[in-house]
């Protein structure tokens, strides 16, 4: 059966799927795999004197990077936690700092390009 729609109610529903059609889908939002211990908000990518990074649910792809930072200790949890980067390290930590990996991972850090240390 056919339904007539009226212009106006046409041109309105033409509108909507143009809109729609031109709209930007939204990205998941991109988090990285490594938290900080305590306080999910801090940047773990950047971590600071004395702070614990865990990486446990995937792979990050951004590294835990601060020379300055004394004292983190960076836990990869197995099977699924590592560190994997390209073109920069994968962990550059400053004195004292300390890198366990628990469970079993078959990949805990990885770094490659021309970067890479």
């Amino acid at each position: 059966m056919f339904r007539f729609v009226s212009r106006p109610r046409l041109a309105t529903i033409a509108t909507l799927l143009a809109g729609a059609a031109s709209a930007p889908l939204a990205a998941p939002l991109a988090h990285a795999q490594c938290v900080v211990e305590g306080d999910t908000m801090a940047d773990a990518a950047m971590p600071e004197s004395g702070q614990t990074i865990v990486c446990a649910d995937n792979l990050d792809n951004e590294g835990v990077v601060n020379r300055e930072a004394d004292d983190v200790t960076v836990e990869i949890q197995g099977p699924a936690g590592g560190i994997s980067v390209t073109g920069q390290p994968g962990v550059a930590l400053g004195d004292g700092a300390t890198v366990t990996v628990s469970g079993e991972s078959n990949r805990p850090i990885n770094t490659s390009g021309d970067s890479a240390p």
